[in-house]
Order: structure tokens, then C-alpha cells, then sequence
């Protein structure tokens, strides 16, 4: 029986045996989430959080394996001295039949004071669709260096679209 991270994948490709085979297959990704920060900056107050970033998520076709994915954004946190910043990443993850783990390591540039900082970040993805993760951002400014911890939520908006609008061809029993 496939798992149905297996069957949306051979949605993507365009049919279920596709699925059998081991191969990387290529996704557009529009994730948008929205969580809370702490920041050392702002006397360690919660405030509102959210991201929005476009790239490409790349998987091993099965019901486990690896996957990748790059990805450029806007990062937003009411809390911090730069509070609109724009970030650019990379990530490696393992998924395990619908549950997959990431660790992104992110460039983040503030905006209005120009500082650039990284932001690492692990997440936990539910059929690649869904996701939560927690990340460290370290960003200087003149005033001093921004600490902050943020926990997101959110979906793939690019991934989800693309699942739904893919026809999915189910073989026939009979076909070979």
C-alpha cells in the first residue's frame, strides 16, 4: 500500500507508477506562516511574527528520502529594531512517509537599519503542505545585535496549489 505522500508525489509526475521509481522531482513553493518572537532586543516581549517566502522544494520520489529545498523571502517581527527584513535559504530535510524534518540555515538582511544577520531554522512538515518551525535570528544593528527566537506555523500555498490543479491518473488494475 503507497502512502499518500507517494500518491501526491505521482500526482506531481503525472501517474502512480512514476512513483515506484527512486527520482528527484522539482515543486514550486509559496509558504506563508505566522507565529510569535522573543527578542533580547525588545526586553524579551512576544510580538506578532510572520514570513512569506517563494522557491522550489525538491523530493525523492517514495514513501521516505530525502528532500531540499531554496527559497528568498520577507521575514516580519514587530519586535526588533529592523522589524521587515528579506531572507534567502537553503535547507536539507529527511521525510519519513507524511512527516518530514528540515533544518534551513537563512541570510537575513534588515530593511530599514540595512544590517545582515542568519536566521537557522527547524521545522517539521506534514505532507510538505503544512508546516511549523522554530528559528534562531541573529541581526546587528547600530544600536547593538538583535537576538531573537521565533516559533511559525503555516502552509505551502504553491505546493498545495500544485497538488490540486496536477490531474491524478490512477493506472488501471489490469495494466502492467
Amino acid at each position: 500500500m503507497r502512502s499518500l505522500v507517494a500518491v501526491l508525489l505521482a500526482t506531481c509526475l503525472g501517474t502512480a507508477e512514476a512513483a515506484a521509481e527512486p527520482s528527484w522531482i522539482k515543486l514550486p513553493s509559496l509558504r506563508v506562516g505566522a507565529g510569535a518572537s522573543v527578542s533580547s532586543d525588545s526586553g524579551d516581549r512576544v510580538a506578532a511574527a510572520a514570513d512569506v517566502s517563494g522557491g522550489l522544494r525538491l523530493y525523492k520520489t517514495g514513501d521516505s528520502g530525502p528532500f531540499a529545498h531554496l527559497e528568498l523571502g520577507y521575514v516580519y517581527a514587530d519586535n526588533i529594531a529592523s522589524p521587515h527584513s528579506l531572507s534567502a535559504g537553503s535547507g536539507l530535510g529527511y521525510r519519513l512517509g507524511t512527516v518530514g524534518l528540515s533544518l534551513t540555515p537563512r541570510l537575513v538582511v534588515g530593511l530599514s537599519e540595512s544590517a545582515i544577520g542568519t536566521r537557522p531554522g527547524l521545522a517539521i512538515d506534514l505532507v510538505g503542505v503544512a508546516y511549523a518551525e522554530v528559528s534562531y535570528q541573529y541581526l546587528p544593528d547600530p544600536a547593538g545585535a538583535d537576538h531573537s527566537v521565533r516559533a511559525t506555523a503555516g502552509i505551502d500555498i504553491g505546493l498545495l496549489l500544485h497538488i490540486l490543479l496536477s490531474p491524478l491518473e490512477m493506472p488501471h488494475p489490469s495494466s502492467p
